[in-house]
């Protein structure tokens, strides 16, 4: 079956919510990078499982995109199809349990500001660590998201997720690997909700530790321009950040892509970069540390697509699986 036919089914099961050509660049914090073949939005469990179902079994690339916070999308944009799971998947419940807890139930389309507020408002501690972080809850999972002060895998209960089959699953907490910034899991799947303990806190407490992580982001990170976070994960030798300033890269510039001066972790885009303009300045950031440190940087943010718009098909057991919030990496340096 050729990729033109099946993009047609899915436009004819799907209709507004399935879209040929959709540019990329608007949909991610970076603002790069070329068009996907075509983004579904299934919004609900069920058509989720149908897209699974129309996709399962052929050579059609696909990547699950969950808002873009730490996405690079090549220029040439991503062949095959992109599955959204930014929109819908917005359930939000709260449990009281036996022993004291509250278990929080959320869809993977909720913001993780969504998340804290509503714990926050409702006097629930165990997700401060979570204030100003961008991206989705399912992207949070997926990626461990979190600071120094806590993550996703320290607060989670269960997690629930739809297979590349289309098949249903529940994991217990027990069950699910963690690494660094990063669920370990075999297969290929699509996190759907998550259900996260909580405790009593003092209402007020709560709120100040959220509004002071929050502030204190915005005045060491450069939150008023398009970037995609933290560029490297942090080494064990020093933050990267530390690294990148002491290797004298603050303010380097390739086209309109720049080392932040506000923290030298981030790359932001200036002056309408270009994936390639993005990519190659991560090349140099990696090689002077290398040639300063002797440290070898390991990317944090995920990069997808294509340089140049060629049709090109590939194998299905080379399909784009990564969440774009895989590897998300807020740790406070």
């Amino acid at each position: 079956m050729s990729w033109e036919t099946i993009y047609n089914r899915i436009e004819d099961e799907f209709g507004e919510d399935a879209v040929r050509n959709a540019p990329m660049s608007e949909r991610i914090n970076f603002r790069v990078g070329g068009p996907a073949d075509i983004l579904v939005r299934p919004r609900h469990i069920a058509r989720l499982q149908r897209l699974m179902r129309l996709i399962s079994g052929t050579d059609v690339p696909t990547f699950i995109f969950s808002g873009g916070s730490n996405l690079i999308v090549r220029d040439g944009g991503i062949r095959g199809v992109v599955i959204d799971v930014s929109q819908g998947f917005d359930e939000m419940s709260f449990t009281r349990m036996p022993d004291g807890t509250t278990h929080l139930f959320i869809g993977a389309g909720r913001t993780v500001a969504d998340m804290v507020d509503a714990c926050a408002e409702r006097g629930l501690a165990g997700v401060e660590w979570g204030a100003g972080i961008p991206g989705t809850v399912g992207g949070g999972i997926k990626g461990n998201a979190g600071t120094r002060d806590g993550d996703f895998a320290g607060s989670l209960r269960s997690v629930q997720m739809v297979e590349f089959d289309g098949h249903l699953s529940d994991y217990e907490r027990r069950d699910l690997v963690f690494r660094y910034r990063g669920l370990v899991k075999i297969g290929r799947f699509i996190i759907v909700s998550g259900v996260l303990v909580l405790r009593d806190g003092d209402k007020a407490a709560i709120r100040k530790s959220i509004d002071d992580m929050i502030a204190w982001r915005y005045e060491r990170q450069p939150y008023e321009m398009a970037s995609a976070g933290s560029i490297f994960k942090n080494p064990p030798e020093a933050p990267a950040g530390r690294l990148i300033d002491q290797a004298g890269l603050k303010g380097t510039r390739v086209g309109g892509a720049m080392v932040s001066d506000v923290h030298t972790n981030f790359i932001v885009n200036e002056k309408e970069a270009t994936a390639r303009d993005i990519l190659e300045l991560i090349e140099i950031v990696k090689a002077k540390v290398k040639e300063v440190h002797g440290v070898d940087l390991l990317q944090e943010v995920i990069v997808v697509g294509e340089d140049d718009r060629t049709p090109q098909k590939v194998s299905a057991g080379h399909m784009l699986q990564r969440n774009d919030a895989e590897e998300r990496n807020d740790d406070v340096d």
